[in-house]
């Protein structure tokens, strides 16, 4: 009897082991770090990070041209903190992007900002807003929300 138990917790072992490696693991975000952002000075040149949500840090001014351009981990952006100025194409032609959050702090939004952005449906623009350059949602043809 005891060799029938054996081959019972045996197999009922491996049925469970079959089990637990069907279980997805759920995706893991990626965590923005300070060396993400290569800066000079207050100036945010580039951003070569691989997370779905940045939020700008405290201390940058301006986000350079074409910063986080082509960038296809990002899907929410809010450009918060002291920016003050969004530089020419810096969030262009990143596909997956759907939302942008513009905090009271930017004044300005060069041209073409956030062009070519396919999937952008949701931006909020910030009340100090004082100047939109040309195109700069030109091209994303899913804007649904702007406020």
């Amino acid at each position: 009897m005891s060799r029938k138990l054996a081959k019972f917790f045996g197999v009922l072992l491996t049925v469970l082991a079959l089990a637990v490696t069907q279980i997805p693991v759920s995706d893991v975000e990626a965590v923005v770090t300070a060396s993400d952002f290569q800066m000079e000075g207050t100036q945010l040149l580039k951003y070569t990070g691989t997370a779905e949500v940045v939020s700008i840090p405290d201390g940058i001014k301006g986000i350079g041209e074409e910063a986080f351009a082509g960038n296809d981990y990002l899907v929410k952006v809010i450009v918060g903190g002291d920016v003050e100025t969004v530089g020419h194409r810096a969030f262009a032609d990143c596909a997956n992007l759907r939302t942008i959050v513009i905090g009271d702090s930017v004044k300005e939004l060069e041209t073409a900002s956030f062009s070519n952005d396919k999937g952008l449906k949701n931006v909020t623009l910030g009340a100090s807003l004082q100047k939109i350059g040309s195109g700069v949602f030109a091209g994303d043809a899913m804007l649904e929300q702007l406020t």
